[in-house]
């Protein structure tokens, strides 16, 4: 009888790490960054999202499921003028949102200038975005940043997605 428990809850254990190790959420985009410099102490951000096959994000000016860049106030860097698109989305009307949206797949680059204003600084901030498979989306996605100024060519600017949490995180 005490084998027959033991071989259970063995059994419901592995049962249920499997289930917990496949349920591990996957960012539906893996976002990278890279800095250039464009002129007199001015930078230009470039954020490059490779999205998963068979899903879609949005773009910019979609309303209601926008990808945002938000920044956080920082000193020595200011920004110069609003975030944009550096490849247009594919734009089409949507009956569910009833609105126009721009849709992005496969890739989706978005670009930031800023002017250093000090000899150093450190932008901070955090992208929004959800994304789509067919008309089943996820719940918001973000990945927050930290890119140091000036941007010197002995640091990689190509930092990994941070992975979502595990079942008992």
């Amino acid at each position: 009888m005490k084998l027959r428990i033991k071989r259970f809850a063995a059994t419901a254990a592995a049962l249920l790490l499997a289930l917990c190790v496949l349920a591990q959420p996957t960012a539906t985009v893996q976002w990278s960054d890279s800095t250039a410099a464009v002129g007199d102490s001015v930078y230009e951000i470039t954020f490059t999202g490779r999205i998963l096959d068979g899903w879609h994000t949005y773009d910019l000016h979609s309303g209601f499921s926008s990808t945002v860049i938000a920044f956080e106030p920082s000193e020595g860097v200011e920004l110069v003028g609003d975030s944009f698109e550096k490849v247009a989305a594919e734009r089409r009307f949507d009956e569910i949102f009833g609105e126009e949206i721009g849709e992005y797949e496969g890739e989706i680059v978005l670009g930031q200038r800023v002017r250093l204003t000090a000899a150093e600084g450190v932008l901070r901030g955090n992208i929004n975005w959800r994304s789509c498979q067919g008309d089943n989306c996820n719940m918001p996605e973000d990945w927050p940043f930290e890119i140091r100024l000036p941007f010197t060519s002995r640091r990689s600017a190509t930092r990994p997605i941070r992975r979502g949490r595990g079942c008992w995180d």
